[in-house]
């Protein structure tokens, strides 16, 4: 009995350390989240670039309002779960993929206007 109370009272004291979320829940929550946001992030980002460039003032101003938004999600969920390295590696990588994605299309999107009859040498 007093095995069993020792049990009850240890796995309380994990909850409360780990405030519900158990260990696989921990490893898995929310990455593929950051993943896709950091991906988002990047669009916008690059998108931001080319409206600032162009001297785009009100878009200017709604572009980064939203990557405030964005970043107050990712500073949040970063946080939560500092200790976690997976976290901010997933989020980096989708911002790297992110960042690919937007300059590839912009610069196929500069070479059709470039290229005659709009054909991609």
């Amino acid at each position: 009995m007093a095995e069993k109370s020792a049990f009850i009272a240890n796995y309380s004291r994990f909850l409360a350390v780990a405030k519900g979320r158990s260990l696989t829940n921990r490893l898995t929550n929310n990455h593929m989240a950051l993943f896709f946001v950091g991906i988002l992030e990047m669009l916008i980002t690059t998108c931001w670039t080319k409206i600032i460039t162009r001297s785009q003032i009100m878009a200017g101003g709604v572009v980064t309002m939203l990557n405030v938004f964005i970043w107050y999600y990712v500073l949040q969920k970063v946080v939560d779960q500092i200790e976690n390295w997976g976290v901010v590696f997933l989020y980096a990588l989708g911002c790297a993929l992110g960042t690919v994605i937007s300059m590839a299309y912009f610069r196929n999107k500069e070479l059709k206007k470039q290229a005659p009859e709009g054909k991609i040498k």
